[in-house]
């Protein structure tokens, strides 16, 4: 997945590509992507469970890193977080997600701590159908 912003690090528009199971369960919920705007007054996450949004307090992960705010989530889906340097407003900070792959150019990290926004936690079961089923299905020869 790409993740774009106005980044705080250059002033200039950034993404940063990152792997992991976080897409996948996104468009599993029925997203093809997500547009975050505004801010919250007080720390938050943003929780989906297939169609369903909602955003919830984050008061008691304020301050906690990476790795155990996953840990903590993980149970409800594949996590997106920061860290406090995101949550300090750093300007090089990460986007963690799943624990282990970082959307890491360009500060994105800082721009989710200048929302108040601590995680994003995603949890898809639909089935994703093909374009174009026939044609995945034909087998190619060399």
């Amino acid at each position: 997945m790409s993740v774009i912003s106005r980044s705080p690090l250059t002033g200039t528009i950034t993404d940063s590509s990152v792997g992991g199971t976080f897409p996948i369960k996104l468009k599993a919920a029925g997203y093809d992507c997500l547009v975050i705007t505004g801010k919250a007054s007080s720390p938050v996450k943003i929780s989906i469970q297939n169609e369903t949004v909602k955003i919830k307090e984050a008061d008691a992960l304020w301050g906690k890193g990476c790795l155990e705010t996953t840990t903590l989530l993980e149970s409800r889906g594949v996590t997106a977080c920061i860290g406090p340097a995101g949550e300090r407003l750093v300007r090089f900070a990460n986007i963690m997600i799943g624990g282990v792959d970082a959307a890491g150019r360009g500060g994105l990290g800082a721009v989710m701590g200048s929302k108040n926004l601590k995680a994003i936690v995603v949890d898809g079961s639909q089935k994703v159908p093909l374009a174009d089923q026939r044609r995945s299905r034909r087998r190619r020869t060399m």
